[in-house]
């Protein structure tokens, strides 16, 4: 599968970023295994498999392969403060669409009300689309104009900081793709400043809008956020080595 590639920033690793992550209280799921549930490598917060979740070959080593069919195709974890963001998050991971022809989601916290909270989704035009909600019964809208994802078979890195606390709105949500900041949005409305507190599951991706394709190295930051050096290391790097 392709990947695209862009300058290596770092000629040595810099110092105590793994460390810094850790501190973070990041969780890394590696989604190396072939099937059933995927092991949390820094904090146990594993993720259970709904049905059966198939292995491919991933940005390094094996990922996780979903088949876009919604029957139970997804991995999950139920509710705890752990996937519970309130007032930011960081989410980084490699995603490679197989097809493109429909919306499809790639992560979710809460879907209908009163238990929204947040969703990422693919649209078929290869934008990403944020929904958040602060309230739990309507969702703010956030969409990235360019670039888009809309390349079939090719790896991205995708990395995404909710802010709330921010006081420039502008601040509250930021976007990467392949290490690199986007800037034009198409639909940037005001960002809440804090998250619903939904009950229900946390899950990658999603029944409604199923994902077709693979999901590898992803982390997460509950209630932090990453720095663009830690950003640039882990898009440098492919894999967080735990």
């Amino acid at each position: 599968m392709a990947r695209r590639t862009r300058y290596k920033k770092f000629s040595r690793e810099p110092t105590n970023i793994r460390e810094q992550l850790k501190a973070k209280g990041a969780e890394v799921w590696k989604l190396e295994e072939a099937s059933g549930t995927r092991v949390g490598s820094l904090l146990g917060i594993d993720l259970s498999d709904n049905s059966t979740v198939n292995q491919s070959d991933g940005i390094d080593g094996s990922c996780a392969q979903f088949d876009g069919t919604g029957t139970n195709d997804y991995l999950s974890r139920l509710d705890e403060a752990a996937v519970q963001p309130t007032d930011r998050f960081g989410l980084a991971m490699w995603i490679n669409a197989d097809a493109m022809s429909s919306n499809q989601d790639i992560v979710e916290k809460g879907r209908a009300a009163p238990e929204e909270s947040f969703i990422i989704r693919l649209q078929s035009t290869g934008r990403v689309q944020i929904f958040l909600s602060e309230l739990g019964t309507t969702f703010t809208q956030l969409r990235v104009d360019q670039p888009r994802l809309d390349s079939l078979n090719t790896w991205y890195f995708l990395v995404f900081n909710y802010k709330g606390f921010e006081a420039v709105n502008s601040d509250r949500f930021q976007t990467w793709y392949d290490g690199v900041p986007v800037t034009s949005y198409d639909a940037f409305p005001t960002v809440p400043t804090s998250l619903n507190s939904s009950t229900e599951e946390f899950r990658i991706p999603t029944i409604d809008f199923p994902f077709n394709g693979m999901i590898d190295e992803v982390v997460w930051l509950v209630n932090n956020n990453f720095t663009q050096e830690e950003i640039d290391w882990m898009y440098d790097k492919q894999v967080v080595v735990v």
